[in-house]
């Protein structure tokens, strides 16, 4: 049975969302001997999001928190970005990328970017293959994993895209750690990599050099910690949403977030 327009948009992102997007939770490490019975449950690190639009793709995510030590990258916080740039199939940031988590809402807002990104490339790959002389530059120089971070910020401002949400030499999150203007556990990152069996995640965090992952369970409490004011409002201006859209019957910060995410590029 057809649904008008009024009644569609009247939908929970929720519904939609099931619509589309799954998720699973992956464990830090496969025991494999079903004989050992010291054998104990560990509990899952690794986020996995599947795509019923895009059923060969898989994303894994993971949080980590940068604590300072002698050997911790606020010594060198631009070195992660230069490993992974080293890493085997990651030109472009094609597979494996990172984001501040401090500017994600939720697994779902993850999501949704990179739904949109795969839609976007898709759509960019199917014009290069139609059009030899085309004005894509831009979108050809990123990865995958990269343009999910475009799509997840509120901005089609890639440089203040990169500023805000990426975590490379030149954003603000690296120099407030790199100069020592952050507390312990102020920044948290989120690595994410498409493609890839939760063994092959596990390694890259290690080649990379970031801490180990957060349980999932603590990733959960992250995204749905209690924000203060400050955070909000700094939250409301890089999303651009106004104090009306948070407010509003039914709304959220997190729902007007997912709104301003899901048609920035269609507005």
């Amino acid at each position: 049975m057809l649904h008008d327009s009024d009644k569609l948009q009247e939908r929970s992102h929720k519904i939609q969302l099931k619509q589309f997007i799954s998720y699973s939770f992956g464990l830090q490490k496969e025991n494999t001997d079903m004989t050992n019975s010291s054998n104990k449950s560990v509990e899952p690190e690794i986020a996995v999001i599947e795509f019923g639009l895009f059923s060969s793709k898989k994303l894994l995510v993971s949080l980590h928190k940068l604590k300072p030590s002698p050997t911790s990258l606020s010594e060198n916080p631009h070195s992660v970005v230069q490993k992974l740039d080293c890493l085997p199939s990651n030109e472009k940031h094609q597979r494996i990328s990172l984001v501040d988590a401090s500017r994600i809402i939720s697994l779902d807002h993850i999501a949704i970017a990179a739904n949109t990104a795969m839609i976007r490339m898709s759509h960019y790959e199917n014009i290069d293959s139609n059009t030899p002389n085309n004005n894509n530059g831009a979108m050809n120089k990123r990865g995958l994993a990269l343009e999910t971070v475009i799509c997840a910020a509120g901005s089609t401002n890639v440089g203040s895209i990169m500023k805000d949400f990426a975590f490379d030499a030149r954003s603000s999150a690296a120099l407030s750690l790199q100069n020592g203007s952050l507390d312990d556990d102020e920044y948290t990152i989120l690595l994410l990599s498409y493609d890839c069996s939760e063994k092959e995640h596990l390694e890259t965090i290690s080649q990379v050099g970031l801490t180990a992952p957060e349980k999932i369970q603590d990733m959960i409490q992250y995204f749905d910690r209690e924000r203060g004011q400050q955070e909000v409002t700094a939250l409301m201006k890089v999303f651009k949403v106004t104090a009306q859209e948070v407010s509003r019957d039914g709304s959220s910060l997190e729902k007007a977030v997912l709104n301003r995410v899901a048609t920035k590029f269609y507005t």
